[in-house]
């Protein structure tokens, strides 16, 4: 090393980032992108695996199975902005958010089918959005299947999910963490 190298400033690593710092934003967004591919990868591996096996797996009408994919993507999506939104404001949120997950899910009719439940009940787990996404999904499989399954209100109650989250996410926790 010469005295001329020596004696000069040392020089600072180059950042790729330049300036920008990742956001709690950008971090839950990244969940979100590695929680879709993953659900993709499962569904498709399931899938496969059973059309290899010889099961009727072909939907009849593929429009509607990828319709409700789509909108059990949206109402996640909606779902999970909002708990990760509470759970920032509340510790204990994501074990509180257990029953409630646990109640939509066995009355969505994945488990018992909503015809075989009393009329009373029926007309309360419509409320439910996930009644519709699977009456959508089955419809794709049965033919004359979820006429009655409403779209719309699947796709306002995730909307309202998400963006009751986004903002939260947005403006409410940048607070709490500072």
């Amino acid at each position: 090393m010469s005295r001329a190298e020596a004696e000069a400033p040392p020089v600072e690593p180059r950042s790729n980032t330049k300036g920008h710092q990742v956001k709690f934003f950008d971090v839950v967004m990244s969940r979100a992108l590695v929680e879709i591919c993953t659900g993709s990868l499962s569904i498709f591996l399931v899938f496969f695996i059973a059309a290899c096996s010889g099961a009727g797996v072909i939907p009849h009408d593929a429009f509607a199975f990828c319709e409700s994919m789509l909108l059990a993507l949206s109402f996640a999506l909606g779902v999970g902005f909002l708990n990760v939104f509470i759970s920032q404001l509340f510790q204990q949120w994501m074990i509180v958010t257990i029953v409630p997950m646990l109640i939509i899910y066995f009355s969505s009719g994945t488990v018992i089918a909503i015809e075989a439940m009393p009329a009373v009940v029926q007309d309360y787990v419509q409320w439910n959005p996930l009644v519709h996404i699977v009456k959508v999904c089955r419809s794709a499989f049965y033919l004359n299947y979820g006429a009655d399954a409403d779209i719309v209100y699947v796709l306002v109650v995730s909307g309202a999910l998400a963006l009751i989250g986004l903002l939260g996410i947005r403006f409410v926790v940048p607070r709490f963490l500072n």
